[in-house]
């Protein structure tokens, strides 16, 4: 089963008695993450017969999962999870609960689930998955681990409302072509001429993902650049990022910056 890197990190972590009790994860995707952790949680647990079938159809009663409904986690989901994880399990000494959205608990919720944080049993792990770190409590973040897990999204063509997508390719190589080759100049190509084709941050999103696209497949093999995966990870980050970024410029700066280091 294929993990990607922030998984088969993870893995690493697991398999080195390494592993801590409880770990956040700060996606741009949640469903994608979520699934992700489920296929993770199937290795871990791969001495459990027909556990691929089990979590798929979810049926394995050591893994909990908790999702907001009509936009609230509420309290009596926290207390069946204590309750259920209160009994012995007959598959596994490992008992796994994933909260998705944890910032939607309210209060009665958030206030069970820190008492369940604060005295950790060592056969409970816990993942919590969310787009928004900065709306979870400190308290919550300080008992988890950070992880970043962060998706590269098919560029959809129908988002440059019938724009031509030639001059994204063209900017787009032409822009790889001075990073790589004039790294000087990157910076005023991103100002004269980036930010003004593209001056709506929905433009920018797509030229990123044309960048990675770009990079992704090394211009059709017919460019061979440095460190490709490091900056595919770089351009992640950064359209991760955009979407909380109000200054373009500084921010396609600061992107140049980390890809130029990485060829020096």
């Amino acid at each position: 089963m294929q993990l990607n890197s922030t998984f088969e990190d993870l893995l690493k972590l697991y398999n080195e008695n390494r592993f801590s009790h409880c770990y956040l994860f700060e996606t741009n995707n949640i469903e994608m993450c979520f699934n992700s952790l489920k296929n993770f949680i199937k290795i871990i647990c791969n001495d459990v017969p027909n556990i691929n079938e089990l979590i798929d159809k979810n049926c394995y009663p050591s893994l909990k999962i908790i999702e907001p409904t009509n936009g609230t986690i509420k309290k009596d989901e926290i207390d069946n999870l204590k309750q259920s994880f209160a009994l012995s399990s007959i598959y596994s000494s490992n008992k796994i609960y994933i909260i998705k959205n944890p910032e939607l608990m309210n209060s009665s919720a958030y206030n069970k689930l820190l008492k369940f944080l604060e005295e950790p049993e060592d056969n409970i792990i816990g993942f919590f998955i969310t787009n928004s770190k900065e709306n979870i409590a400190p308290t919550i973040i300080s008992r988890c681990e950070i992880i970043r897990d962060i998706y590269s999204e098919d560029l959809d063509k129908n988002l440059l409302n019938n724009l031509d997508y030639e001059k994204y390719i063209n900017n787009a190589k032409k822009y790889i072509e001075i990073l790589e080759l004039d790294y000087n100049n990157i910076f005023m190509y991103n100002y004269n001429v980036i930010l003004k084709e593209f001056n709506e941050k929905k433009q920018i999103i797509c030229f990123l993902k044309v960048l990675y696209e770009l990079y992704e497949s090394d211009f059709n093999l017919d460019k061979k650049f440095k460190n490709i995966q490091k900056k595919l990870k770089i351009l992640l980050k950064y359209l991760y990022q955009i979407q909380y970024n109000v200054n373009l410029n500084l921010m396609l700066d600061s992107m140049a910056i980390e890809i130029g280091e990485i060829n020096e």
